[in-house]
């Protein structure tokens, strides 16, 4: 039987080893300090969890390996079905779960409806041919 064991924790560090995987630094909720291990990132999603994030990790044996992150404090509201992919700068794009989308920057906002509706707020339209 494998044996794997689940760790909570807070990140510390972040460190890109390259463009292809980055390494972490992490303090357990027991105060173990866990250094130098990979995280693993669902496909075509990546992020760089910033210093006191939350995360899990799965250990088997020696291995350990972070497979999620979380930063309650930028977590944002979210309807039954909404997806979003967002950053701690109030940069957003949602897909709504009742089938608009909502794209939304410092600059401005682009909001389109399920009934089709565009609204754009604080921002030009060009249009290219």
């Amino acid at each position: 039987m494998i044996s794997m064991r689940l760790i909570q924790g807070a990140v510390q560090a972040v460190r890109a080893v390259s463009k292809k995987f980055m390494r972490v630094d992490f303090e357990g909720l027991s105060e173990e300090e866990i250094e130098d291990r990979m995280l693993i990132q669902q496909y075509g999603l990546q992020s760089r969890p910033r210093e006191g994030a939350r995360l899990i990790a799965l250990q088997q044996g020696e291995q350990i390996i972070v497979v999620g992150s979380d930063d309650k404090e930028y977590r944002m509201s979210l309807e039954d079905g909404d997806v979003v992919l967002y950053s701690k700068m109030d940069t957003f794009v949602k897909l709504g779960g009742s089938g608009g989308i909502e794209v939304s920057t410092q600059g401005g906002s682009f909001k389109m409806e399920n009934n089709g509706n565009v609204n754009i707020n604080n921002g030009a339209l060009e249009v290219l041919a």
